[in-house]
């Protein structure tokens, strides 16, 4: 019986070793979490913050404040949940070569040599993205570079990703968009603003709807019940049944009248149903096959 059940044993024992080496080698990114690109770990250490390098190493003294409590968090790590986010809360991770930091009851910015990014310091200061960050000081928000310096004042009170080095923002309850020197690209002026695949963004003005391209430029003013983009496409709904098919940089193609049409071209054609019957029509317009079922 031995014999026979040792090849078992050793295949287990060979499975189990390997499940404990791949557990071992994630787990120091999983706790460390987004702390990883910039290869700069936090670590409290007699109640103050420091940071290690994946050695091990201190590589920049414990000397910052934690940004919350640290027995809240030890809580919160000790019930370990697969789709939790393993950033450390009581200190904050590198992003972009900076890191924000606590210090005296106020926020300011370190390089990963522990250097001050600006002599000031901040009532709250958040994570750097595409060379931006925001901070808060006086009760107003404001856009910070790399270098320290404020780039725009105010500051928008919400930033989306950026993308091609442009972000929608939103001030004053108006959506516009910006770009990584913190310049108005595109003035505040919709109530919506999203992406959509391809480079371009949708926008509203109460029930108007209009189309921004990834430079800022406004291809369609808010004017449409709906728009949708597809390919090289835009469709837009001008009123019920009544269909406007434009090229991407928003020259009318053609007019068409349907009750609804598919969500893109294909092989060169589109579906369109037309009193509850559909058929194709191609790139020009035209009745490829019409409406008979």
């Amino acid at each position: 019986m031995k014999s026979v059940r040792a090849p078992e044993i050793a295949c287990l024992a060979v499975l189990a070793a390997a499940v404990t080496w791949a557990a071992c080698a994630r787990w120091p990114e999983r706790l460390w979490g987004r702390g990883a690109p910039d290869r700069l770990f936090p670590v409290l250490i007699g109640g103050k913050v420091g940071y290690i390098d994946r050695t091990g190493k201190l590589v920049l003294p414990a000397r910052f404040d934690p940004t919350c409590d640290p027995q809240v968090d030890a809580v919160t790590m000790a019930t370990p949940d697969p789709y939790v986010d393993w950033r450390i809360r009581w200190a904050r991770d590198f992003h972009e070569g900076r890191c924000a930091v606590s210090l005296n009851g106020k926020m300011g910015y370190i390089d990963t040599r522990g250097r001050p990014v600006s002599k000031e310091s901040f009532d709250a200061a958040e994570d750097f993205s595409d060379g931006l960050a925001r901070i808060r000081r006086n009760g107003r928000y404001e856009l910070l570079d790399r270098a320290g310096r404020v780039v725009l004042q105010p500051a928008p009170s919400r930033i989306g990703p950026f993308h091609r080095g442009l972000a929608w923002a939103r001030l004053h309850g108006k959506m516009g968009m910006i770009d990584t020197a913190g310049r108005w690209v595109v003035r505040p002026q919709f109530a919506r603003a999203y992406r959509l695949p391809g480079g371009r963004s949708v926008v509203r003005n109460g029930r108007k709807t209009g189309v921004v391209d990834d430079t800022g430029r406004i291809i369609l003013a808010p004017q449409f019940r709906s728009v949708r983009t597809a390919g090289n496409e835009i469709f837009a709904m001008e009123k019920p049944r009544n269909w406007a098919v434009m090229d991407r940089k928003g020259r009318r193609l053609f007019r068409l009248s349907a009750d609804r049409i598919g969500k893109r071209f294909s092989e060169g054609l589109l579906a369109v149903r037309r009193n509850e019957k559909w058929g194709y029509i191609d790139r020009c317009g035209e009745w490829v096959w019409k409406p008979t079922r």
